[in-house]
């Protein structure tokens, strides 16, 4: 909850090698969902959500991405 979104991918990190699996899920999406509110890093937040096995809320960048480069 509080550690530095510009070094999110140490806070990963540490999550990965050092968080407990019943709390793995619930600490990937709460980094994902302060990247998207507050830094407002989509692609990143992204990824959190993949690590945390979250399809629903991964793929909301990528519909995001395909609108804004699709073409008409």
């Amino acid at each position: 909850q509080q550690s530095n979104l510009l070094k999110w991918r140490e806070t990963l990190a540490i999550l990965s090698t050092y968080g407990r699996s019943d709390e793995f899920a619930a600490l990937c999406t709460e980094l994902g969902q302060r990247l998207e509110n507050e830094g407002q890093d989509y692609e990143s937040a992204s990824l959190c959500y993949m690590c945390a096995l979250s399809l629903n809320d991964s793929s909301r960048y990528w519909k995001q991405l395909v609108e804004a480069t699709s073409v008409s």
